[in-house]
């Protein structure tokens, strides 16, 4: 019988997160979650930090990431803090532009990408303006008992479909009847909610539970997601369980500690 095991969220730096992507070719595999397929797809190092630099109008700037990939060079700007989380909108799209004009012969196809914590402000500037141009990919850092760092990948603004039937490692967790699946392809995510939203919202405003998967291991989270002028502080089930802070599980192939409560006893 499978078992779960609680996770806490790490108190990192946004240089963990820098040195993940620095070692991009040896990646840890086993400890990512939810990877989106196109990122996934590359399996190189990044462009190293030297040949990022540039000088442009009097005044110089490195972009975080490059991978050129063919045709297409992916310009990432991680931000991992949420006071200067917004900045990274300007950042990007400033270094994507300069290098569509000035660094062209290199690869022609620039793919602007935000790597950030959850962040609704830049959910919805993306999504109302940018949606075409600018990939949105959300992480958290994770902490495993023995102190190992986890990584779960969020796509926010890829579509979901509303699931009909449940993959076989789903339907074996044996969730409630009356959650409803709703199924993410760009990273293989599964959103499991009280009611059936056939398009996916920009901001959730109810409690859900998300699954994202690295092999046969499953990560868990389930929170009480914050209405739109709510306090993200605020935000909690009346037992005082769930916040917006949320809980992660990871799953264990043995029996371990509590999992989570699959929204017991809420209804919309």
């Amino acid at each position: 019988m499978m078992g779960w095991q609680k996770l806490v969220s790490a108190q990192v730096l946004e240089r963990q997160v820098q040195d993940l992507f620095e070692g991009w070719a040896s990646r840890p595999d086993p400890s990512l979650f939810g990877l989106p397929d196109w990122l996934a797809a590359i399996r190189q190092a990044p462009i190293d930090q030297d040949l990022r630099r540039r000088t442009s109008f009097g005044y110089d700037f490195i972009p975080d990431v490059e991978f050129v990939v063919g045709t297409q060079r992916f310009v990432l700007e991680l931000k991992h803090g949420v006071k200067y989380e917004p900045l990274a909108l300007a950042e990007v799209l400033h270094h994507a532009a300069w290098l569509k004009r000035y660094a062209a012969d290199d690869a022609s196809q620039v793919v602007p990408v935000i790597v950030s914590q959850y962040s609704a402000w830049l959910r919805l500037a993306i999504d109302e303006y940018l949606r075409a141009a600018v990939r949105h990919v959300e992480v958290s850092v994770l902490a495993e008992a023995d102190g190992k760092s986890l990584f779960a990948f969020d796509v926010p603004l890829a579509p979901w479909r509303l699931a009909k039937t449940l993959p076989d490692w789903l339907a074996a967790l044996e969730p409630p009847a009356d959650l409803h699946w709703h199924h993410v392809a760009e990273n293989d995510s599964w959103f499991g909610l009280k009611q059936k939203l056939r398009t996916r919202p920009t901001v959730l405003e109810e409690p859900y539970v998300w699954l994202v998967r690295s092999g046969e291991r499953v990560l868990a989270w389930e929170g009480w997601a914050a209405r739109l002028g709510e306090r993200m502080r605020d935000a909690r089930s009346a037992d005082g369980l769930l916040d917006a802070n949320g809980r992660y599980f990871l799953s264990t192939p043995h029996v371990g500690e509590e999992g989570p409560t699959w929204l017991a006893g809420w209804t919309p």
